[in-house]
């Protein structure tokens, strides 16, 4: 894993330990090796970035476990753009008026792909009419996208930014010294 960490960062595989070594000192319970390489790459790129983006979530959601965010959805620490986030949090709390938006999105992130859950909870109506949507989702969270059979939640669309985060190496051109 370091290894591949290490090639994509183009960094030193000591250098790249180092970073790891934070992450999981941020993160204790993230679980590194069970992790996407890109996304451990993504994450070790800036581990700053990502002690920031807990305290971001944390005022965001701040009934909810920012660390248990990251847990979950990882993507919420390195790919999400803070003004999409916070747009995503206030129309969910539109959406879903007198839930616990903190705690369901601590639950299930995947909430945070508001424009989906939207069709999600028509679909569910549409399936379940006798059912009390809000009453279900504050009971599991997890039931939101069962009857929406037509799209899965996608938080990179939803909430991501839209250009990769991960250095790519870039080629600098080599100017001949002029001679005298």
């Amino acid at each position: 894993m370091r290894a591949l960490v290490a090639q994509q960062l183009q960094l030193s595989e000591v250098e790249t330990g180092k970073r790891l070594q934070q992450l999981d000192q941020l993160l204790p319970g993230l679980q590194l090796h069970t992790m996407a390489p890109d996304v451990v790459a993504r994450m070790a790129t800036d581990v700053t970035a990502v002690a920031a983006r807990l305290l971001q979530l944390r005022t965001i959601f701040p009934g909810a476990d920012a660390f248990k965010l990251a847990l979950r959805e990882p993507f919420l620490v390195y790919g999400s753009t803070i003004f999409r986030l916070q747009r995503a949090a206030t129309e969910l709390r539109g959406l879903l008026p007198g839930l616990d938006v903190d705690r369901l999105v601590e639950e299930e992130p995947s909430l945070l792909d508001v424009r989906t859950l939207r069709k999600a909870i028509k679909e569910f109506q549409r399936a379940e009419p006798s059912l009390d949507v809000l009453q279900a989702l504050a009971l599991d969270p997890s039931m939101a996208f069962r009857f929406n059979f037509r799209k899965a939640p996608n938080l990179n669309v939803a909430i991501g930014r839209r250009m990769p985060v991960v250095p790519q190496a870039v080629a600098v051109p080599v100017v001949p010294a002029k001679s005298a």
